[in-house]
């Protein structure tokens, strides 16, 4: 049988990225260069894991808990990784999280670790101590905020009482035996009071004078409502406090406030704060409390404009493309109501310009109720993208819609009432798992020419290929449906 021109193509273009690879093996085996990173902690805590995290995709983007390094008989911890030659690495390591970054003698954290890759090497790094494990004052200084990459977290040395008394918020009240908590209040790490929705919380923290008068920005990361006071007096209320939850009304802040420290070593950050949410909040494996972050201002201020403008900008492309398109098919299947591909195709379209909608404007909601409502309207979104995606290419593909789709659509369907009924952890588990069947199952059907009523129209094939790569992608940005509002840096 003769070969045909499109196979001659294929077999030219395949031998083509053949020599093209082996051409380029010898200078791509040069290029890669592998770094060990070997640490040696001095104090390490029993059945603990030690991260590295960093700039590049190799370290997790800076992910406290995404690049694990491996035990060693000697006791040190290690892994090689393959990078670039030429790139610039930056650095730190933790135990999975940032309140148990790696620090120094004095307690302090480490600045990021640099290394330029010129060659093969092994990097030799002693961790001291770790974060958490440091007893030592809250200590603010331009040096901290620096080897912090200008914005630190306040974890420690918080002290809580649970009740509401307004005489707590005097820096001069003798709070020694309140108890020492983290103020963002996992499940796993509640007071051993239990959280009974409504309490104060006092951190006295040490002001180096490279400090003093200076603004700093100040984000309060909370799922509740708050009232912040600096040595005595009012400062931000974030919210309406409450004692019912139809008295409370929760805030989220998400521009930078500004905090000034006056020229005196010690000042004393007292939090009212309630959250009478928390038993649903629980229930989804989220915090039930705050973070504060102190950040440099300008730093801040930047950071912000760039988020509003990144996230308008992606909220109206991948929000209006779609919708657009699908009233164009819904136009074309009012025309041609056989060619069901058209409807099943707009409602898929339709289901991914929700999702995109809803993930970029959780940055501009400042209420903690919206935001859940986002991501529920999120989970929706995907999952109605998903099932008329598996239509479209079942109706594009088949003279007959085969039953099959029967599981993916009941598959939505739980996953949605399961939303509504008790979410929980394990909801994001069974729906990543949906996720990735359905996508093997979009790729299956797009990629088997011998079960197809016609000629595939590749077109039509790349650009379901795209969808599904853009719906992941987004699954991606909202990993966390769910979780805990915090925000870790």
């Amino acid at each position: 049988m003769p070969i045909t021109k499109r196979q001659q193509i294929i077999v030219s273009t395949f031998f083509f990225l053949l020599l093209l690879l082996f051409g380029c093996r010898d200078q791509l085996s040069q290029s890669d260069k592998i770094v060990n990173f070997r640490v040696i902690p001095v104090s390490l805590p029993e059945n603990s894991v030690i991260y590295i995290t960093g700039n590049h995709p190799q370290l997790g983007r800076w992910d406290p808990d995404d690049i694990p390094l491996t035990k060693q008989s000697d006791g040190s911890w290690s892994r090689a990784i393959s990078f670039t030659h030429g790139t610039q690495l930056e650095f730190k390591f933790t135990r999975g999280s940032w309140p148990t970054e790696a620090v120094d003698h004095q307690g302090l954290e480490f600045p990021n670790f640099t290394l330029y890759v010129l060659q093969d090497t092994t990097i030799k790094i002693e961790i001291p101590n770790w974060r958490d494990m440091f007893s030592r004052s809250t200590l603010l200084s331009a040096g901290r905020l620096n080897n912090k990459a200008g914005q630190i977290e306040l974890y420690e040395n918080w002290r809580y009482h649970p009740g509401d008394d307004l005489s707590w918020s005097d820096p001069n009240y003798n709070d020694h035996d309140w108890e020492i908590i983290n103020p963002l209040l996992n499940p796993n790490n509640l007071p051993t009071s239990g959280w009974q929705g409504i309490g104060w919380f006092r951190l006295d923290i040490t002001v180096d004078s490279s400090l003093w008068h200076m603004p700093l920005a100040l984000f309060m990361n909370q799922a509740g409502a708050s009232e912040i006071y600096l040595d005595g007096a009012l400062l931000y209320q974030f919210g309406q406090i409450g004692h019912s939850q139809d008295e409370e009304i929760s805030f989220l802040e998400q521009n930078p406030r500004f905090i000034i420290f006056d020229a005196k070593e010690t000042h004393t950050i007292a939090i009212r704060y309630s959250n009478l949410n928390w038993a649903n909040i629980a229930e989804l494996g989220g915090a039930l409390g705050f973070t504060l972050i102190l950040e440099k201002l300008n730093s801040a201020i930047e950071e912000r404009i760039s988020t509003v403008r990144s996230n308008s900008l992606a909220q109206m492309i991948f929000t209006t493309i779609p919708l657009t398109l699908a009233l164009l098919h819904f136009l074309l299947f009012l025309f041609y109501p056989s060619m069901k591909e058209n409807l099943f195709y707009s409602l898929c379209l339709i289901g991914f310009a929700a999702l995109s909608y809803t993930n970029f404007q959780i940055p501009f909601t400042q209420n903690v109720q919206e935001i859940f409502f986002y991501r529920k309207a999120s989970f929706i979104s995907v999952n109605v993208a998903l099932v008329f995606g598996i239509l479209t290419t079942y109706a594009h593909a088949y003279k007959k819609i085969p039953k099959n789709y029967i599981f993916f659509v009941a598959g939505a369907v739980a996953l949605i009432v399961w939303l509504f009924i008790k979410p929980s952890q394990l909801l994001n588990y069974f729906f990543y798992g949906f996720l990735g069947i359905s996508g093997l199952e979009l790729f299956r059907v797009v990629l088997s020419p011998s079960l197809k009523k016609e000629k595939w129209d590749w077109v039509i094939a790349i650009g379901f290929i795209a969808l599904i790569l853009a719906v992941v992608y987004q699954i991606l940005i909202d990993i966390d449906i769910g979780s805990s509002l915090s925000n870790s840096n």
